[in-house]
């Protein structure tokens, strides 16, 4: 920052703002909070205050205030007891009328019986909060703040994004012509307004009904959800698969054969996509759409290809399965397996009635999985390999970072590369490598004292992408876009021995690369038409001394045997031609 930075002087790139008020944002930037003046769209937090205040650094700084509620929850400064929690649609039909006592948000630690917020459940990865902000004697934030003693209600949505974003963050509560919006006083109130749905036309309302000192009173009340919803959880799914939707599953012949490939496309063979979609309003959804897309294995900026569309109807409450096919190609790079994002979107949806009825949200129309596994073989050197696909969304050029990280020590990943410069629209592959090394020196002596619990579990790799903002003029850094995840396991090196036909019996064995018979899996076949084309597979249990058996149909050119390897194995494959 130059020293005539907020001076006044004809070098001043301040802008009107000092150096501390400048630094006040910035540090927020250390700490990973965005930027929240960017898209300049209605209901950002500095267009609320009618003399210009915000009411978060991250907005605008020159006032000096305190971050907002929903960037204290992020930082870990609150505790869950202070937030008075609402989750409507987990009891559909349930009626509130409630009376809450705010403590001010700057002082910290409320009283006995008292919140310092509200969060209101709307979507998944869409929250309201409401918060009472008034200016504390003796300190700095919130010492500006025009209009003081206000209860602030912002609109937080934290969906998955695209790097070339549609609206911050956060966003004040919009005004409607019967309301008074997100900046309220006392006798005021933010009220949604639902005309569509004759029988209840008023879903939400939060009255101010009093403030005095470092208390605000406030009502909240809701009405029977008069709305359908049809919803689909985004990611996480769970801590170890941090980019995977626990509503969208991937079937095929392998993940029937062996759970350990749960959710993991198969390459060259038929597969099923299936959607859990769940109704969350109270009103019936018939003839819900959804459409499915495919992408690469990517951390941002990558285009998708449409892969087919399902519509049902779905009963209050109810959660129905929608699904399409996917015959994943073969690999270009036969040295490499190619790995896949899902996406699940939900058509904007409205009931066939007059008048129609819009849905609650739309907030929670969308989501993807990006997430795969591999086995390293270790009787053989072994370095699964794949790609990771990177992409520019902008018009002009800019960098692109990668960064990775591993829950086991006793494995290596490799990247091609941790940034890249793309032009625009450009985008590329970048080589990551997974390697079982066990024998590898290790800089913790904690990781040998352990090795014993490492050997057994299996290791959860990330990898973020982040991107610069090119139309950015203070480059404040990259951004996070999205991740991928990969399970890597370990086992010994496997193939098939003596796989014969005797008519539609197939019969043959699975053992070590040094001859010993596996104890446990399965095997695959499937049937390979004339043009290598997946004509349905037939699931073989191992049996004693690593043998199998099945009998399949007939009319086959080939037949592609595929042993799913099991704990302590890795997997193989042949191809036995036809007879």
């Amino acid at each position: 920052m130059p020293n005539a930075w907020g001076d006044g002087s004809t070098s001043d790139q301040g802008g009107g703002r000092t150096i501390y008020e400048t630094l006040s944002h910035e540090m927020g930037h250390t700490i990973n909070l965005p930027d929240e003046y960017k898209p300049n769209v209605a209901g950002r937090m500095l267009a609320g205050t009618p003399a210009g205040a915000s009411w978060d650094p991250m907005e605008a700084e020159q006032p000096l205030p305190h971050f907002t509620l929903p960037h204290r929850m992020m930082l870990g400064w609150t505790q869950a007891s202070w937030i008075k929690l609402y989750d409507f649609q987990a009891s559909p039909g349930t009626m509130v009328d409630d009376t809450i006592t705010l403590s001010a948000v700057e002082s910290g630690l409320p009283a006995a019986g008292q919140f310092i917020g509200i969060e209101i459940r709307v979507g998944d990865g869409r929250n309201y909060y409401a918060e009472y902000r008034t200016g504390q004697t003796g300190e700095i934030g919130d010492e500006q703040l025009v209009p003081n003693a206000r209860v602030v209600v912002v609109d937080v949505s934290e969906l998955p994004d695209p790097p070339v974003i549609s609206r911050p963050d956060m966003l004040l509560v919009p005004k409607h012509s019967d309301d008074n919006g997100g900046v309220l006083d006392s006798g005021q109130f933010y009220h949604e307004v639902d005309n569509t749905t004759p029988t209840f036309p008023s879903d939400f309302r939060l009255d101010v009904v009093s403030h005095t000192g470092n208390q605000a009173v406030v009502r909240v009340r809701y009405g029977v959800i008069g709305k359908p919803d049809p919803s689909i959880r985004p990611w996480p799914r769970d801590a170890a698969h941090q980019w995977q939707s626990p509503d969208i599953d991937v079937n095929n012949a392998r993940n029937a054969a062996d759970s350990a490939w749960a959710n993991v496309p198969w390459q060259g063979h038929n597969n099923t996509v299936v959607a859990h979609i769940k109704n969350r309003g109270q009103l019936s959804a018939p003839g819900v759409v959804a459409n499915f897309f495919v992408k690469d294995y990517t951390v941002g900026g990558t285009p998708e290809t449409f892969l087919g569309t399902d519509t049902q109807d779905i009963a209050p409450g109810a959660t129905v399965d929608f699904s399409t096919s996917w015959a994943v190609p073969t690999p270009s790079d036969p040295s490499a397996r190619q790995h896949f994002c899902i996406i699940v979107r939900i058509d904007p949806y409205q009931t066939p009635t007059a008048p129609p009825v819009l849905e609650m949200t739309a907030a929670n129309n969308e989501a993807q999985s990006n997430y795969d596994r591999f086995i390293s073989a270790t009787s053989t050197p072994s370095r699964e390999v794949s790609y990771i696909t990177v992409g520019n969304p902008y018009t002009q050029p800019t960098r692109f970072f990668i960064g990775a990280g591993q829950t086991n020590p006793l494995y290596r990943t490799y990247l091609q590369h941790w940034w890249l410069r793309l032009q625009p629209g450009e985008t590329t592959n970048v080589r990551i490598m997974f390697e079982f090394a066990p024998d590898a020196e290790q800089s913790d002596p904690e990781i040998q004292k352990f090795r014993e619990k490492y050997l057994r579990v299996p290791n959860f790799v990330n990898v973020i992408g982040l991107i610069e903002d090119p139309g950015d003029p203070r480059l404040h850094g990259p951004w996070l876009v999205t991740g991928v995840s990969a399970e890597v396991t370990t086992g010994k090196s496997t193939r098939f021995e003596d796989v014969k036909q005797d008519g539609r019996l197939i019969l043959g064995r699975v053992a070590t690369t040094d001859g010993i018979p596996v104890s446990s899996g399965s095997v695959v076949l499937t049937r390979r038409g004339k043009n290598a084309e997946d004509l349905g597979p037939e699931i073989a249990p191992i049996e004693q001394g690593g043998a199998f058996h099945a009998v399949v149909k007939e009319g086959w050119s080939s037949l592609e045997c595929y042993y799913t390897g099991a704990a302590g194995y890795a997997d193989c494959e042949m191809l036995l031609k036809g007879a």
